[in-house]
């Protein structure tokens, strides 16, 4: 079993971290917030709209957001309101400081869905 607590919206720790993977396709944001629970909707109101962070149980660190997929970052994209409502579907990208958080990731989100 993977376990995990999340970060605090405010916390440093995801500092430094970058993109090492990606969600399915399909995935949505209320899965998101099912699993992962409130996430950070005060990102940098401009390339990303919603962001988790979470820890695992030995210390590895996740970031789970939305890249470039609102408009925010551009007007021809769907409003973050749409994403956060499922009326849109972005592509959600992993961040981290260790590509090994990638595959854990995954793991949760596809397993919640058949579950």
């Amino acid at each position: 079993m993977i376990t995990f607590a999340p970060l605090p919206h405010d916390s440093d720790d995801t500092i430094g971290s970058s993109l090492v993977g990606y969600l399915p396709q399909g995935t949505t944001y209320a899965l998101l917030a099912k699993l992962f629970g409130e996430p950070n909707k005060d990102v940098d109101g401009y390339k990303v709209s919603t962001c988790w962070a979470i820890r695992f149980a030995d210390g590895l660190i996740a970031t789970i957001y939305d890249y470039k997929a609102t408009s925010l970052y551009d007007d021809e994209y769907p409003l973050p309101e749409d994403v956060w409502s499922d009326r849109a579907e972005v592509e959600w990208h992993i961040g981290g400081h260790n590509s090994a958080v990638a595959e854990r990731v995954r793991e949760l989100v596809v397993n919640k869905k058949t579950v």
